[in-house]
């Protein structure tokens, strides 16, 4: 799961330690033979996989800063969103004037849980005796807690923060510093989703078994959760590469490509095809160093010093838009142009 993705590891570490409780607590259930031995197996192969990773990455953020991280009070769960369908939605259109408003991003603050799945909740609580869900209080329990988190470490109503620095968030944030390196805490709401299924599973299957005219209700639940969850159209992007690309794999390979064109993320899927090394590039998070190094290669590029590009950064080859390709006449030989771009061979001295 660390491999995978940070923050579903800390997804996993809140609802594992839940779910464990639920095994200690007096009133639990029974504990199955070989419970604790099985722990410190389960414990030790954690530590011994997971710790090198984490270890490292705490480590090298002390010893070179990490930088990139997100706001997390820009990024943290605005309370009308769970209710709102957000970006995401087929008719977004209709919501906008709400979740445009909500910060932190229309992709982040997209997490409607739907209307009917609200409503689920409230008959778990309802009819929580009669409801046949096995460990029912540990899944609100993680739902709670994740929801606490998502908030960050301000309160957010409308877009506006209303209560500063006394959630839950902050607090873990002050425990553990490299939970900044994040810098997300809307992402926890993935956890209560998880959880808000599984009870609301639950809850409509209560509700199913009440009877036909009850049915007929749960038919018009799903019918109103399939028209506030449906998707709009995913973006589509050509998989084809520029021209200028195809043209700079058939060039010598003896230095790497400065891309000022495409921008880092498309740079990186044109390195597929061209297989040169890249300057730049997209990471989510650099060392202080790097991000300093990368200052320098884009100034010796922007003040024209070919000595620096060619003998500290390796770069031999330019790329810019059409437009500009004049402007590097001073230091690299056009070798390539079309309507988009242009390829400059840095004239290294």
């Amino acid at each position: 799961m660390l491999l995978c993705d940070h923050y579903y590891f800390g997804f996993s570490l809140l609802a594992g330690g839940v779910l464990l409780a639920r095994r200690f607590l007096p009133r639990g259930e029974p504990r199955p033979p070989g419970l604790l031995r099985n722990l410190a197996l389960f414990a030790v192969a954690s530590a011994a996989t997971c710790g090198p990773i984490v270890g490292s990455l705490v480590a090298s953020d002390a010893r070179d800063p990490l930088v990139g991280s997100h706001d997390a009070r820009a990024f943290s769960l605005d309370l009308l969103a769970p209710f709102v369908p957000g970006s995401h939605w087929r008719f977004a259109s209709l919501t906008e004037g709400i979740w445009a408003r909500l910060g932190g991003g229309a992709l982040e603050n997209s997490v409607h849980l739907g209307s009917p799945v609200l409503f689920l909740l409230g008959w778990a609580i309802v009819r929580r005796r009669e409801l046949r869900l096995e460990g029912a209080r540990a899944w609100w329990t993680i739902a709670l807690l994740a929801f606490a988190l998502a908030l960050g470490p301000g309160l957010r109503l409308a877009g506006k923060e209303i209560v500063s620095g006394v959630l839950p968030y902050a607090a873990l944030e002050a425990v553990l510093p490299a939970l900044r390196l994040g810098g997300t805490p809307v992402r926890w709401i993935v956890l209560v989703q998880l959880c808000a299924a599984l009870i609301a599973a639950a809850a409509f299957r209560d509700l199913w078994s009440r009877g036909p005219r009850w049915r007929v209700l749960g038919l018009v639940l799903l019918a109103i959760l399939a028209f506030e969850i449906l998707p709009k159209p995913l973006p589509r992007t050509s998989p084809e590469f520029p021209g200028y690309v195809r043209a700079l794999k058939n060039m010598p390979a003896d230095g790497a490509v400065l891309d000022l064109f495409a921008g880092p993320g498309r740079a990186l899927y044109h390195q597929i095809e061209h297989g040169k090394p890249l300057a730049f590039g997209y990471i989510s998070r650099l060392p202080t160093s790097a991000v300093r190094r990368l200052e320098r290669l884009a100034a010796a590029a922007s003040t024209g010093n070919a000595r620096a590009l060619c003998r500290e950064f390796g770069v031999r080859y330019l790329v810019v838009a059409a437009s500009v390709r004049d402007r590097i006449g001073s230091i690299a030989e056009v070798v390539y142009a079309d309507e988009e771009a242009a390829i400059g061979r840095v004239k290294c001295p």
